[in-house]
């Protein structure tokens, strides 16, 4: 029964729709010879019925078109073919309004056609073609909404606020109050600072919908246009209890206590964003990081963390959000409780490395020694091909007075490890831990390793490059590679520092000063170690006196002054 319904249902319209677009009368028209001909309508109108047939009962759209493009094809003018066409084709306005256009003046009489064609010229922005249409339809139906609501849109438009109103005021008279077009009528009256008549109309709107928000929420926005203060909050406040879960309303809310100025306001109402199921967690976080800025933050800082504990009760193993909460408590001043707190969630399930080298960082501050082997032992457990993990590992064996055991870490870890990258980063610290102790055949031979696996490691380059300079051994294998370091990063001073050197090697010092000037302009601090090697350099280039004021530099930032003198009097003494 119900299919029979839906199909009665159906052909109603079609007779409906033929019933004002189809008219079964004979077509004049003239052939090739001027000769008048009378074509048979009633076939165009069969045919009609059928594209209407295919598209509202069988849903068969393709047919429906190529139906009426074949009864436009033989009839031009054949205005309801036209017109359903302009409908198929309404998302593409370039094409359905031209259709729209030649239904309409096919048929200038019929109200659906004017409306069609009006409306789409309004949606393509072409205003001023589409305001006598309008005009025209208010004519032939004064009690169509939409009629009123494109006119003064269009009055609006064209900054014609007077005339937007009025068209609204007639729609009152004629028609009664209507809530759609109240609403817009009051946005017109507050545009012009005409508050008491928006007022009066807000609250019609309101009285006539109480449960609607919207209406509300626009009342309060009037009371505020219009300074009067208490009524706008009370009415914000209305608006939100009608739905208190409503995200528009609270961001409504938050807006205007921002505009107020009401700092404890915002925070609450802040806090019921951060907490609301519709706004994306990244949303949030960025929300968050905000507050986190600046004197806001400085000033405002327990509000921030109230802020916080939002997102911690609503995401309590995030990890951005663990991150964040941790470097809430640090800038405390609450190093303990960070750690404390930190720790607790590297046993979340979906804790990460990263979640250990900051714990690793919490640690050091605390100069707890006995935690950072627990904690980097354990997040090696669960990540045993962290290479950050691993490195962490060896420097604690290292700080710990314990190289062998730093090294061992590292040769361990390149029997399980994979990546081509994390390979050649043990390989070069093992190379630095030999250096140091005074072990360069191992050194060297690790450096080698390293760069099998990468062979643009830059920190190896440089390391291999100048500690073979130090030896003055291979110097040209020196340069290649500290040439190649000095590309990979062109911006690093110790890298030119070290290229510089290798040519003061090698005896090009000219071309050595010119690199080092560029590290120590890099540098900004002038490290001990650079000012020493251009002194050196200038030495070298017989610029003694210029040499001696970069020595007496170097021991000024930190070089050692024994040292510096025993140096100096070598050189002198090889001179």
């Amino acid at each position: 029964m119900r299919r029979v319904f839906y199909t009665l249902c159906a052909l109603l319209f079609v007779v409906v729709s033929t019933a004002f677009s189809v008219v079964d009368s004979p077509t004049v028209a003239y052939n090739e010879a001027g000769e008048r001909v009378v074509k048979d309508s009633s076939s165009l109108s069969r045919r009609h019925l059928e594209a209407v047939r295919s598209l509202h009962v069988w849903k068969d759209t393709v047919r429906a078109e190529r139906l009426w493009r074949e009864i436009v094809a033989e009839d031009g003018n054949y205005a309801p073919a036209l017109y359903n066409l302009s409908l198929l084709h309404r998302a593409n306005l370039s094409e359905a309004t031209p259709l729209a256009k030649r239904a309409y003046y096919a048929d200038t009489t019929n109200k659906w056609y004017l409306d069609s064609y009006a409306t789409m010229l309004f949606d393509s922005e072409e205003f001023d073609e589409a305001l006598p249409l309008f005009k025209r339809l208010l004519a032939k139906d004064s009690h169509q909404t939409s009629t009123y609501y494109y006119l003064s849109c269009i009055y609006t438009n064209n900054e014609d606020i007077d005339s937007a109103i009025s068209i609204l005021d007639s729609a009152e008279v004629r028609m009664g109050p209507n809530v759609y077009l109240d609403r817009i009528k009051v946005e017109l009256l507050i545009s012009t600072h005409q508050y008491d008549r928006a007022i009066s109309l807000g609250r019609r709107v309101v009285d006539d919908s109480p449960y609607d928000v919207d209406a509300r929420l626009s009342l309060a926005a009037t009371y505020e246009r219009a300074k009067r203060d208490s009524l706008a909050r009370a009415t914000y406040e209305e608006a939100y209890l009608i739905d208190t879960t409503r995200l528009e309303t609270i961001v409504e809310l938050l807006d205007y206590n921002i505009r107020q100025g009401n700092l404890a306001e915002q925070f609450k109402w802040e806090g019921l964003i951060l907490g609301h199921e519709r706004v994306p967690l990244d949303v949030k976080l960025e929300r968050m990081h905000a507050f986190m800025e600046g004197d806001f933050y400085r000033n405002n800082f327990f509000h921030v963390g109230g802020l916080l504990k939002v997102l911690v009760k609503h995401y309590p193993t995030d990890r951005d959000v663990v991150h964040l909460n941790t470097q809430y408590l640090c800038n405390g001043g609450m190093i303990d409780q960070a750690t404390e707190y930190l720790r607790s969630h590297t046993y979340d399930a979906n804790v990460t490395p990263e979640d250990f080298s900051l714990l690793v960082a919490l640690n050091t501050t605390l100069e707890d020694q006995e935690a950072l082997f627990s904690d980097v032992e354990r997040g090696l457990a669960l990540f045993p091909e962290d290479v950050q993990l691993i490195g962490i590992y060896s420097l604690l064996h290292h700080y710990s007075d314990d190289t062998k055991g730093a090294i061992r870490v590292l040769s361990d870890a390149t029997k399980r490890l994979k990546k081509s990258e994390d390979l050649s980063y043990c390989w070069g610290r093992i190379g630095d831990l030999y250096h140091e102790i005074d072990n360069d055949k191992q050194a060297f031979k690790a450096y080698r390793k390293a760069l099998d696996y990468n062979p643009e490691n830059a920190e190896v380059l440089n390391n291999y490059a100048y500690f073979l300079s130090l030896r003055n051994e291979q110097l040209n294998k020196a340069l290649a590679m500290s040439s190649l370091a000095i590309v990979l990063e062109a911006d690093n001073y110790n890298y030119i520092d070290t290229h510089a050197w290798v040519l003061h090697c090698l005896g090009r010092n000219d071309e050595a000063k010119r690199y080092m000037r560029q590290a120590l302009m890099l540098s900004q601090h002038g490290e001990a170690s650079l000012l020493a090697h251009y002194g050196d350099i200038l030495w070298a280039l017989g610029e003694g006196f210029m040499a001696d004021i970069y020595w007496q530099k170097a021991i000024d930032a930190g070089y050692d002054v024994d040292e510096m003198a025993e140096h100096i009097a070598q050189l002198k003494q090889d001179k």
